[in-house]
């Protein structure tokens, strides 16, 4: 194999690594997200039936109130585990694995920086960038298989890999952003839903005066409030606009190609890829879900 075709195969390695201590970070955060989010929900339903069923079963009120209590106990602790450093590590990877890959797709295509047979070059450039995020990020990473490289050798090849084929960009952001729609529509179903048996319950209590459900009224609100928060920080309606103008910008470069060298075509894309990983970025602090481009 030439020392061309090592070198790359050796950045597109590393990437991969990175790229998968990135989603074992995601999925860390996530994991404990959805656990805070579901003892929330249990403390909230076993501390107000407890509260029912103390007139009627002590031991049943009692061992609902130790459910309800340990709920919000391991809430409190998973809230915690999710902190910034989580968070970090994970922007942090991923911002790590989208700029190699952006140099093996540069490299591939042969444009500057890395026109001809620029190796060294490239692994140089590969090594400052992990050493400057801090390789032990990957240490507990098992690599696995890894998938061959791109089968790019020009600018042409580079437009179907990159950005117009079945698995380029334009068709992840497009599917992506209809997927997130669809996810932001059932938790609106869910909320309204919620809310409206609030209400129903709130007028049927007005009427019988059955003060026990008054009670549940507020579980309901607490549930429909949750789901609202954890959506919200899901990011779903940033993603969607971020994600459909960036397929918009990207395919007004593809139609728009003849106007620009190769170089200045190529730079272009990968310059609107790394601002929306960029705007991902400064949204960390809600956690936003993120691509691996």
């Amino acid at each position: 194999m030439s020392a061309r075709l090592d070198a790359v195969e050796l950045v597109w390695r590393r990437q991969k690594l990175w790229s998968r201590t990135a989603d074992r970070g995601k999925a860390r955060v996530e994991r404990q997200r959805r656990t805070a989010l579901i003892a929330l929900l249990v403390g909230a339903v076993a501390g107000t039936a407890a509260a029912q069923l103390s007139a009627v079963s002590r031991p049943a009120a009692t061992t609902l109130a130790v459910v309800a209590a340990l709920a919000v106990g391991a809430g409190a602790f998973v809230r915690g585990r999710t902190g910034t450093t989580a968070s970090d590590d994970w922007a942090t990877a991923r911002s790590v694995s989208e700029a190699l890959k952006a140099q093996v797709f540069l490299y591939l295509s042969g444009v500057a920086p890395y026109h001809g047979t620029a190796h060294r070059r490239l692994l140089d450039d590969t090594n400052a960038l992990c050493a400057k995020a801090g390789n032990q990020l990957t240490n507990d990473t098992v690599l696995g298989t890894v998938e061959p490289l791109p089968e790019i050798d020009g600018v042409d090849s580079y437009v179907t890999s990159r950005l117009t084929g079945h698995k380029g960009q334009i068709a992840y952001f497009r599917g992506n952003a209809d997927r997130y729609v669809k996810t932001l529509g059932r938790y609106r179903v869910l909320e309204t839903i919620l809310g409206a048996a609030a209400a129903a319950l709130l007028a049927f209590a007005s009427v019988v005066h059955v003060d026990a459900l008054t009670a549940w009224i507020g579980v309901v609100t607490t549930v429909a409030a949750a789901l609202a928060a954890h959506s919200a920080q899901a990011e779903y309606e940033f993603l969607v606009a971020e994600y459909r103008a960036t397929a918009d910008l990207l395919e007004e470069l593809v139609a728009d190609r003849a106007a620009l060298t190769e170089h200045e075509f190529v730079a272009a894309c990968e310059r609107v890829l790394s601002r929306q990983n960029e705007s991902w970025l400064r949204r960390l602090g809600s956690e936003t879900p993120e691509k691996d481009q």
